[in-house]
């Protein structure tokens, strides 16, 4: 993809680091999207839904949306239906931590570098590259299993 912007950053930061964030936030909205799909399917008009909701659905309410669609659906068998609700605690998780993420502040650590950081239930976070990469895959992983269900177990809907 070619960019005509030419842009170059004033606050220090290592050009990896930035990419890992932003690819772990690219991977989240990956996989928040496989989830309205999924939602999608077993709920018609659910993306004029998505696209009206005011306020805006939150992550938190588009997983609430997918249990109670998965549990009340009657177009999937009960396999289908358990790695919904299987799915959608996989992405409360993954929303909690998307969140930590999002919410971290900015902080110069002992070595000087550039980081994110926070608290978490009373414990400070340090965002380093490897948790940042760790929290990019996680969402991949859990993106591609939603993903498996879509095409798979949901094809027919």
């Amino acid at each position: 993809m070619a960019t005509t912007k030419t842009y170059i950053p004033r606050i220090g930061s290592d050009p990896a680091y930035i990419t890992a964030i932003g690819q772990a936030f690219y991977n989240f909205t990956y996989l928040e999207w496989n989830i309205i799909w999924l939602v999608a399917k077993l709920k018609s008009g659910y993306f004029g839904e998505i696209e009206t909701a005011n306020p805006p659905k939150t992550a938190g309410t588009i997983r609430r949306d997918l249990a109670s669609e998965a549990m009340a659906s009657n177009k999937i068998d009960a396999p289908t239906r358990a790695k919904l609700v299987a799915l959608a605690k996989r992405f409360d998780q993954a929303t909690r931590q998307r969140n930590l993420l999002l919410h971290a502040h900015p902080f110069t650590d002992q070595d000087g570098n550039q980081l994110l950081g926070g608290l978490s239930h009373g414990t400070r976070q340090t965002w380093t590259i490897d948790d940042v990469l760790g929290v990019a895959e996680e969402f991949e992983v859990v993106a591609r299993e939603a993903s498996a269900i879509l095409h798979q177990d949901l094809k027919s809907l």
